[in-house]
């Protein structure tokens, strides 16, 4: 095939990319294309017609990965996240309120205005440069404040934030040696709190009731008050009274709180107190637990599978939790003989209770289907072993396949889990794999055993499986219809014959835009595992 022949043919493939496929519509900031083989931004590339032969331009000058089409594409997944990387990386070069460092070299976030001592000032480097702004978005993925569209706080507003924070910490210092010498900073009334030797009042806010708060809590907030509240404090002198003078306004402010006959507006401001104390613990609490939920979410993210590499075979995932963590796991199992195990399952709930019964299941689900040639013997030996440890309204939905990718069979079992979908490339249709079976944890053996039975199915070139959890079918819109089995199928026959990652893609944004913008109801879990059309590859590739 000679050079013009075979430039005219790539071109036209490209077009067709651009047009269909997402991995190919991602750009940095509007302004440079991202590259789906190398995942590099390709700078200053037209928009319209004139991109194509510009890309084209790229692949074929210095494009390290895509071999004329026989490279591989980055998943979708991986380049959103390279894609989220360079936007951060253009912001923190181009926007000066990104580079505001404290006098340690700490960042001060431009949304919640807070100096992060996990980012710090980055030496020369586009190295140094990168690992601060993955640094920064570490942070921003748990900054309450921050949101892509919503604008930064201004350069003046995080100096002086900056320079406040530099003013706490010094005289914070101060106070702790302050405190540890000095008596006058270490007045405290009946009820343990400390009186400001300037203004002369009780801080509620300052409770020096332990060594402990005494030592590590009480001098940052004096610092506060001294700087920010108290009219009468002299920062560079001394109080105005002595010792002597400072303990009778004590005794005083004793004599006057020491009870007495309760009286409305005492009991009123008490009970004031009561809640606000309450209010305050639970804050703490509400604050506490978002922390715990933020680990667990990383946590449960690190316990996600790594997309099989399998000759012949495309997998793609869509992972969508409704909340910081979710019910909904999938996983593949690494067998002895070879087969693959695929695994999808949903946890009934939602939250935390659901996250810890996802993972107990997922790893004995795991274990056993390394264990048991049929997987229907899987699923039995699992539910007889998650049962002891359910809660009697807790239930698990599984669909438990084995590939056979010499075969290229997949045995199908399911507990109670929606139907796995079969797209036959050949017909551009789609069907139910359909198989019997209960939730894990209806029954504890009998029932269960006696109810389950298995598929299998033949993957012809082309041909697609798709699993998913009931998120998909029961998404609804605005008027409470739902996506369903019908919304579903008619999807993958008209998306079915694109890669794995593309249809995949695909599903979870219709479903998202059939749902609308409300927040989603529950977690949304898709798998695709497609056999690929081995004569369309060669005669590509041709």
């Amino acid at each position: 095939m000679n050079g013009p022949l075979k430039r005219r043919q790539w071109r036209k493939r490209l077009e067709r990319l651009v047009a269909d496929d997402p991995r190919f519509q991602l750009w940095v900031s509007g302004e440079d294309w991202l590259c789906p083989w190398c995942a590099r931004p390709v700078a200053r590339l037209p928009r319209g017609e004139a991109m194509v032969e510009a890309a084209l331009e790229h692949l074929c000058g210095g494009c390290p990965a895509w071999r004329e089409f026989e490279g591989e594409v980055q998943p979708l997944v991986r380049l959103r996240s390279v894609l989220g990387f360079y936007h951060l990386k253009r912001r923190f070069v181009r926007d000066e309120a990104w580079r505001v460092f404290d006098a340690q070299g700490r960042w001060c976030c431009p949304y919640c205005v807070s100096v992060v001592g996990e980012v710090r000032c980055p030496e020369e480097g586009e190295a140094r440069v990168a690992e601060v702004v993955k640094a920064i978005g570490t942070h921003l993925r748990g900054c309450h404040e921050f949101h892509p569209r919503k604008a930064p706080r201004s350069v003046e507003v995080l100096r002086s934030r900056v320079a406040e924070g530099h003013r706490e910490q010094e005289l914070t210092d101060r106070l702790r040696e302050e405190m540890r010498k000095n008596p006058l900073f270490r007045l405290r009334d009946a009820r343990e709190r400390w009186v400001c030797p300037y203004c002369e009042n009780p801080q509620d806010h300052v409770d020096l009731s332990t060594q402990l708060l005494f030592l590590y809590t009480a001098p940052s907030q004096i610092a506060r008050h001294l700087l920010h509240d108290c009219r009468r404090a002299r920062l560079d002198g001394a109080p105005a009274r002595s010792l002597e003078e400072l303990e009778e306004v004590v005794r005083q402010l004793n004599a006057r709180s020491a009870p007495r006959g309760p009286r409305k507006d005492d009991v009123h401001v008490e009970q004031l107190r009561t809640e606000l104390r309450r209010l305050r613990g639970e804050i703490r609490v509400n604050e506490e637990l978002e922390a715990s939920l933020a680990k667990a979410q990383k946590t449960q993210s690190r316990m996600l599978p790594a997309l099989p590499k399998v000759p012949g075979y495309e997998f793609a995932v869509h992972f969508a939790p409704c909340q910081q963590v979710s019910g909904d796991f999938y996983d593949f199992v690494k067998r002895p003989d070879g087969r693959l195990g695929l695994v999808v399952g949903d946890v009934t709930g939602h939250g935390v209770e659901a996250a810890l019964v996802m993972g107990m299941a997922k790893k004995v689900l795991n274990l056993r289907g390394q264990q048991h040639e049929a997987a229907t013997e899987i699923l039995k030996r699992a539910n007889s072993d998650i049962f002891p440890d359910l809660d009697p309204s807790t239930f698990v939905t599984v669909f438990f396949g084995l590939l056979d990718t010499a075969e290229h069979r997949v045995q199908c079992a399911r507990a109670g889990h929606p139907f796995a979908l079969h797209y036959h490339a050949r017909s551009r249709t789609a069907d139910e794999v359909r198989s019997k079976g209960l939730m894990v944890g209806i029954n504890e053996g009998p029932l269960f055993d006696q109810v389950l039975d298995q598929v299998t199915t033949a993957l012809e070139p082309g041909d697609m499986l798709l699993l998913y959890t009931d998120g998909v079918l029961e998404a609804t819109d605005a008027n409470g219809g739902e996506f369903g089995m019908g919304g579903l199928r008619s999807l993958l026959e008209r998306f079915g014959h694109f890669e794995a990652e593309f249809l995949v893609s695909r599903l979870a944004s219709e479903v998202a835009s059939f749902h609308g913008a409300g927040p989603p109801e529950d977690d949304v879990t898709i798998v695709a595992i497609r056999r690929k059309a081995q004569a369309a590859a060669g005669a590509s590739a041709s």
